[in-house]
């Protein structure tokens, strides 16, 4: 059978119903009571039990209508933002056995009739994503998943993820690819990790990548991985909680340098870098608190001018945003094969979860076999590494997304440059520096009240005294929105 005509008379979910009997159009009809009516036609109770007579009597059914081809178009069916995985179509009957007939042909018999739901209702209220998941297809484990969805949705997860990101016409998601279950040192070492890790060290020219479960991962593992007794870390005065939490765990003797100063950061080189065996300078492309970038040119000559120096940047909010494959700054500025240690994380612009580091594959093996975070979590589920490639290959052709969000972010900072007098923001990130922890939350208290969700930066994530709004644009903010902000400000 296609698709269990009842779904469930108990279910709270009328997702699985409209699915089925709505949202497939064209190729794929709508199963209708008089369908169904003359599907079960002539099956007695005696024939329940003989599955080859059964599917004889709808195989007809199934080729001409009930089967969805690949190439089918499929239409969107609404907000359906919270479960990427909205997109199960079809079950197959290919494994389906006596048992699995007579529990689909007793409920047939009792209350199994179809009936159209409006393909035009809202599925916001729905919070998960069983759709069509019912007896049959838990019965077989698999679920197969239409290939040809709408690509006008506004919501490119339940559009592309699954069918594009995991390969050819037809793709069918396993319950294995929605969880890695394991370490990858154990058997969550999947192929979904393997591509995009392969994918990643070839779009930076590295000879290797490898990916965590968070931009905290990343940052708290490395440094206690390769740093130890003989090392010195340098670290930009500003850098991220996550990147000081790591210099701490490493156990090695750390300065911090005052914020882009690279003569003061030369200073420490001068003077300690002949007594340690390497010198680990860390910083990030672009700062999350004031949204002002590293030169990074001036760093690696820098970097060349110490032998032993090892260059770590923190790209989080790079990737994405800058360069014309968005790829970040460190390429937009094509140093990054000069980089020994450059780290990205994908939950930011790429809208996905989990980071990575492209570095040698000397680096790369020791921090398999050393870094506890990484060693000591479960993997990320396959099916978000596929949707993570999927997006990493996008990035190239949102280059007017990029322009768009690059305007934006000149055009408030210098409104805020106008209303305050200063404001050091070269980014995305556009900090209003109001200086009490009062005006602050009062200002954001004044924008939430117009309209605009901007949150009150306070003592300690920012230094006292410069308590601020952050100002986080996405490229999704349109020119009309964007006006009234700078209208309301």
């Amino acid at each position: 059978l296609t698709i269990d005509s009842a779904l469930s008379s108990t279910s709270t979910n009328p997702v699985q119903n409209k699915v089925i009997n709505t949202a497939l159009s064209g190729k794929q009809a709508t199963l209708s009571t008089a369908q169904l009516n003359a599907a079960n036609s002539g099956i007695t109770s005696a024939k329940v039990s003989t599955y080859d007579g059964y599917a004889a009597q709808i195989s007809a059914k199934e080729a001409s209508a009930n089967k969805a081809s690949s190439e089918a178009d499929v239409e969107s069916i609404g907000a359906d933002v919270a479960y990427p995985t909205v997109a199960f179509m079809e079950t197959s009957i290919a494994d389906a056995n006596t048992d699995v007939m007579t529990e689909v042909a007793t409920k047939e018999a009792s209350a199994n009739k179809v009936t159209s739901i409006s393909s035009s209702s809202t599925d916001a209220q729905y919070p998960s994503a069983k759709a069509v998941y019912t007896e049959l297809a838990k019965k077989q484990n698999t679920l197969t998943i239409d290939s040809a969805l709408s690509s006008s949705s506004t919501n490119p997860v339940q559009n592309k993820v699954i069918n594009t990101a995991l390969s050819g016409k037809q793709a069918t998601l396993s319950a294995a690819q929605l969880s890695a279950a394991s370490s990858r040192l154990l058997t969550g070492n999947t192929a979904a990790a393997i591509e995009l890790e392969r994918f990643l060290a070839q779009a930076y020219h590295a000879e290797a990548a490898l990916v965590f479960g968070s931009g905290y991962h990343a940052n708290t593992g490395i440094l206690p991985a390769l740093a130890g007794p003989k090392s010195l870390i340098l670290s930009d005065r500003l850098n991220h909680a996550s990147l000081i939490d790591g210099i701490r765990a490493s156990g090695a003797t750390f300065y911090r340098f005052r914020h882009n100063d690279l003569e003061h950061c030369r200073s420490y080189l001068e003077k300690y870098a002949k007594s340690y065996d390497e010198v680990f300078v860390v910083t990030e492309s672009v700062f999350s608190m004031d949204g002002d970038c590293s030169d990074l040119k001036a760093l690696t000559t820098l970097k060349h001018d110490f032998p032993n120096v090892v260059l770590y940047v923190d790209e989080a909010h790079g990737v994405g945003v800058f360069g014309e494959r968005g790829l970040g700054v460190a390429v937009a500025e094509a140093v990054h094969q000069q980089i020994d240690i450059l780290v990205g994380t994908f939950g930011k612009a790429l809208c996905s979860t989990g980071a990575f580091v492209v570095c040698s594959a000397v680096v790369r093996e020791i921090l398999v076999n050393k870094m506890r975070p990484f060693i000591f979590t479960t993997a990320l589920p396959p099916v978000n590494m596929a949707w993570t490639l999927y997006v990493l290959r996008a990035l190239p052709k949102m280059q007017a997304r990029r322009e768009h969000l690059r305007k934006m972010a000149r055009q408030l900072t210098q409104a805020i440059i106008e209303k305050t007098g200063s404001c050091v923001s070269t980014s995305q990130i556009v900090p209003y520096i109001l200086g009490s922890n009062e005006a602050a939350i009062a200002e954001a208290q004044r924008l939430q009240s117009a309209g605009f969700y901007v949150l009150p930066i306070r003592p300690p994530t920012v230094p006292a005294g410069t308590a601020r709004l952050r100002f986080s644009l996405s490229a999704g903010i349109t020119d009309e929105a964007f006006e009234r902000l700078l209208a309301v400000l």
